[in-house]
């Protein structure tokens, strides 16, 4: 008889935001609220100082690059604040509905309508949903004690095509997946990479995962 391996329990996550991660946010604000495009930004970098180019922005809204001292500054000037107010994201409080607990199935918490925990999420990402997740059903993706965020109004199913989402099936069970094309328009396949995929299933609400 083979013994199931035991797999090492993983130090927590650190989860208070990193300042990238609140210049990044508060970043997507400032746009927002000023209504301006990365091409208009790029342009007013350039009337105070070093232009900054669409693709430096870019990189820096999806975190894909560190912001520079020298890129802040200039970033700052170009919004008309100081350096720390780059730092300063709008947060709210956002209700969990549900833990993830074995093989990625949702557990709703409350009567599924009127959560009563709530977490704290950036403002900038609208009315989003959060759940909770219990031991390592989705290691090494999601960790215990990891929070998920999700949109909180559903979308059309094919619209979840090659994202992870949040969905529920016709048999009321609700998950997390990622969703694929099934053999009709109408069904489709569900993928978790520790297991087996679901043929052709029928998903009735889908609400896709916001990447952080």
């Amino acid at each position: 008889m083979v013994k199931k391996r035991k797999r090492k329990r993983q130090p927590a996550r650190e989860t208070g935001p990193t300042e990238p991660f609140l210049a990044r946010l508060r970043l997507r604000e400032l746009l927002d609220d000023r209504g301006w495009t990365l091409q208009g930004l790029s342009d007013r970098t350039a009337e105070v100082g070093e232009r900054l180019s669409v693709t430096q922005l870019s990189n820096m809204a999806r975190d894909e690059k560190g912001f520079s001292r020298e890129g802040l500054e200039t970033l700052a000037k170009a919004f008309g604040i100081s350096v720390p107010q780059l730092f300063e994201a709008s947060w709210q409080m956002v209700p969990v509905f549900g833990v993830v607990e074995d093989d990625g199935f949702v557990r709703p918490l409350g009567n599924g309508s009127s959560p009563t925990t709530r977490i704290r999420a950036p403002a900038v990402y609208g009315d989003i949903l959060a759940l909770s997740v219990i031991g390592d059903p989705l290691y090494p993706r999601y960790l215990d004690g990891d929070v998920i965020l999700c949109a909180k109004s559903p979308v059309r199913a094919h619209e979840c095509i090659g994202k992870e989402c949040v969905i529920q099936l016709e048999n009321g069970q609700t998950m997390v997946r990622w969703v694929h094309k099934g053999s009709t328009p109408d069904k489709y396949v569900l993928t978790l990479h520790n297991q087996p995929p679901l043929i052709d299933a029928t998903i009735i609400l889908a609400r896709p995962i916001i990447k952080l």
